[in-house]
């Protein structure tokens, strides 16, 4: 069995290796090594905690929208009351998401990279990638969050783009 399921990896990676540039190929490569897609269960039960705590929609920012799991197994009545807004780095990732949610404003940048408005937002919700890299931010009204580490970044920064006691911030963390 472990011998059939090398083989169909080997086979994926022969066939994404013709389908794809060698600069998207790296750029996949690098990606598998901190993207992760969490499972729509954890996703619902966020939903349902929001919505314990008067979340019904408005202005949600993606940090790293991934493929658009958020965006798309958002309820459907905060759906409808709802205009998001993300970035994605990983090109072809961000580019399924912006083709599966043309109606969101979603960027093919780093959340270091994407300049959203301060204190506009009600909701920012997503799975930061957790990483010992360091986040480069030049933005002088960032200097105290300059080279965080990539979770830890993400998370300061989302905190600025929340509207003053109206934003809820819904992040998966680890105990790492």
């Amino acid at each position: 069995p472990s011998h059939d399921k090398e083989k169909q990896e080997q086979e994926a990676r022969q066939e994404l290796e013709q389908l794809l540039t060698k600069e998207e190929y790296f750029e996949a490569r690098q990606s598998s090594e901190t993207a992760f897609y969490t499972s729509p269960e954890i996703i619902t039960s966020m939903y349902k905690v929001l919505r314990h705590f008067g979340f019904e929609g408005g202005y949600p920012l993606g940090r790293t929208f991934g493929t658009g799991a958020f965006i798309g197994l958002m309820p459907a009545d905060m759906a409808a009351t709802s205009r998001w807004y993300g970035s994605e780095l990983d090109p072809i990732t961000a580019k399924i998401g912006q083709a599966l949610y043309p109606d969101s404003q979603l960027l093919e940048s780093g959340f270091q990279n994407a300049e959203f408005p301060y204190a506009r937002f009600n909701l920012a919700i997503g799975n930061p990638p957790f990483s010992d890299t360091r986040i480069t931010d030049t933005n002088k009204k960032r200097a105290e969050i300059d080279g965080m580490k990539t979770h830890n970044y993400i998370i300061a920064k989302s905190g600025m783009h929340l509207k003053p006691g109206n934003g809820l911030l819904a992040n998966i963390v680890t105990g790492k």
